[in-house]
């Protein structure tokens, strides 16, 4: 005995194919939607020095966004800063943060330098 259904299933899948290729088609659709409008940060690791609120870069860098994240090791705890400045003094970049955690010395820190799709990730920058 079919249940309910199991027989609106054959009568509108199994007989005429029309919903499950406009299923296909659907889902084909969001999928490379979602594939090119997926944007994803491009990270640089630096290593930086710490001082009271102030982060010294070994270099001069070009940020997206003003977000920073500091760690000592990565597989503990990560703190993430929104930089108040940001400035260049003696080749070096130097962001201004709010330093509620004390955090001071060497640390790595990563920063966004970029953003991409998941399309430009898997198939055009292939292992970057």
């Amino acid at each position: 005995m079919a249940t309910k259904f199991q027989r609106m299933y054959v009568k509108y899948i199994m007989k005429s194919p029309a919903i499950f290729i406009l299923f296909l088609i659907i889902g084909i659709f969001l999928f490379s939607f979602i594939f090119l409008n997926l944007r994803l940060n491009i990270m640089r690791q630096v290593e930086v020095e710490v001082i009271d609120s102030q982060i010294f870069f070994d270099n001069i860098y070009e940020t997206v966004s003003n977000t920073v994240y500091l760690y000592y090791d990565r597989n503990e705890e990560i703190f993430k800063f929104e930089a108040e400045k940001l400035s260049e003094e003696n080749g070096k970049t130097v962001m201004i943060i709010n330093n509620e955690s004390n955090l001071s010395g060497e640390m790595d820190a990563e920063i966004i330098v970029g953003t991409q799709t998941l399309f430009e990730k898997i198939f055009i920058n292939v292992g970057n």
